[in-house]
């Protein structure tokens, strides 16, 4: 990984541990009430689900299940991407503090122990009908893909909400999750965010060990294009994967450092609109240099709609 990209993310752990969630939350003109002193908890008159642990510095939000630091806070309050709640935190609270200061803030080491501070939702019993029917009946995603994520446990339907709980692992032996996202799984919702504990530096990655990549916007788009190859009669095990999951490149860098020069050909896959065509300019002017590099844009506004689009066709014919 680059200086740039180490700074970075220093930076990222910097603003974590200095900038307090109920500053971020005054400075949004939301009205903080006191719920435990004792405990430090806090929450606010607008949202009364939301919890604030000052001691710890983390937010949660229970009718969701979603929260973790200031900067999910931010990217929460403001609706907005992970790039973005950095840049802003930094300028409007970090005003003066020059690099060499935010170079000293302690670094996401890659861990070589067996802990992790990721707390998975429980898992609902049974053989996961609801996620397994949403991601193959509404998204449209080749059974045999969801078949191959629920089997190697890169997906399952948590016990309270029924979501979708996408995950990664520090292992191969996917013993110690490192990243979850969530999301619901009924037809008309909406509801997808990053579980609280999860390693930025990890996010979602498949690896298979090949010297492909294709870099997506967000997991079902990584469903959708190995729906496509299945289509195609190609294996979908034939090429890595990550989903940046809003979470801007930090992840990507993270796994084209690990993967020691493995990786060759990088296919980008975001989205066709212009947050998605804007970031694949930005990944392409740090990587151009050192990777081969194909932009492939979907037809519609993403990947799983070109394959909902597909699949309809294919039953009309």
């Amino acid at each position: 990984m680059s200086d740039r990209q180490n700074d970075y993310i220093s930076m990222c752990e910097y603003i974590k541990a200095n900038v307090k969630c109920l500053d971020i939350a005054r400075n949004a003109n939301k009205t903080v009430r006191c719920v435990s002193k004792s405990r430090g908890e806090y929450t606010l008159a607008e949202n009364d689900s939301i919890r604030i642990n000052d001691e710890k510095n983390l937010w949660y939000r229970h009718s969701q299940s979603i929260g973790g630091s200031c900067i999910d806070l931010y990217m929460w309050l403001y609706d907005c991407d992970f790039n973005t709640a950095v840049s802003d935190i930094r300028k409007t609270y970090l005003a003066g503090k020059n690099a060499s200061v935010l170079r000293t803030a302690p670094k996401r080491e890659q861990r070589t122990d067996t802990k992790t501070t990721l707390k998975l939702p429980p898992k609902a019993p049974g053989k996961c009908r609801r996620v397994f029917a949403y991601l193959h009946k509404t998204r449209k995603i080749q059974k045999s893909v969801v078949s191959w994520f629920v089997n190697h446990r890169r997906v399952y339907e948590d016990a309270e909400y029924h979501s979708c709980v996408f995950v990664s692992y520090y292992d191969e032996q996917r013993k110690y999750p490192a990243f979850a996202f969530k999301r619901g799984s009924a037809t008309t919702s909406k509801f997808k965010g990053i579980v609280p504990g999860s390693d930025y530096n990890v996010g979602f990655t498949i690896d298979n060990n090949s010297d492909t990549l294709f870099v997506c916007e967000g997991i079902i788009d990584v469903m959708s294009i190995m729906s496509f190859m299945d289509l195609k009669g190609v294996s979908f095990l034939t090429s890595d994967y990550i989903a940046l999951c809003g979470v801007s490149a930090i992840s990507l860098h993270a796994y084209l450092s690990q993967s020691a020069g493995r990786i060759r050909k990088i296919y980008m896959c975001l989205d066709n609109d212009e947050k998605g065509q804007q970031r694949t300019q930005n990944i392409l002017s740090e990587l151009k240099d050192k990777y081969e590099i194909e932009v492939i844009k979907p037809m519609h506004k993403d990947f799983n709609e070109d394959l909902q689009k597909t699949n309809l066709q294919l039953q009309n014919t």
